[in-house]
């Protein structure tokens, strides 16, 4: 995970993604753009990032961290197709003994596992 993210980078892929109406609806762009923007000023919001090697991301994910209860609330979440066991590996790597929870898409239920259940 990079620490440094080329915004506009970002913002490109985000935008062109496929997966982009999965994750945002019918948003235009400045909402997405504005959205994300939110989401990062909250209290304990974080994005976090895999890059490939060229420095166009991999996975995106926003977030907020729950350090009291050791969870990572997934807001938003957006990658390549194959990316998420990587990403998995890295937030364990980071959160040891950390849950994720997040709400389903089509259900909008509330759902909470550990990070650990999505690598295997």
């Amino acid at each position: 995970m990079s620490a440094h993210i080329n915004a506009v980078k970002l913002f490109d892929w985000v935008l062109n993604h496929p997966g982009r109406k999965a994750a945002f609806g019918d948003s235009p762009d400045i909402d997405v753009v504005m959205h994300c923007d939110r989401i990062l000023k909250g209290k304990d919001s974080e994005l976090f990032v895999i890059e490939k090697e060229t420095e166009t991301p991999l996975i995106a994910l926003w977030c907020e961290l729950d350090h009291d209860r050791k969870n990572i609330h997934i807001l938003t979440i957006l990658g390549d197709r194959g990316s998420l066991r990587e990403a998995v590996n890295a937030w364990t790597d980071l959160y040891p003994d950390w849950s994720v929870s997040g709400a389903r898409h089509k259900s909008k239920q509330n759902v909470q596992y550990k990070l650990s259940e999505f690598s295997k």
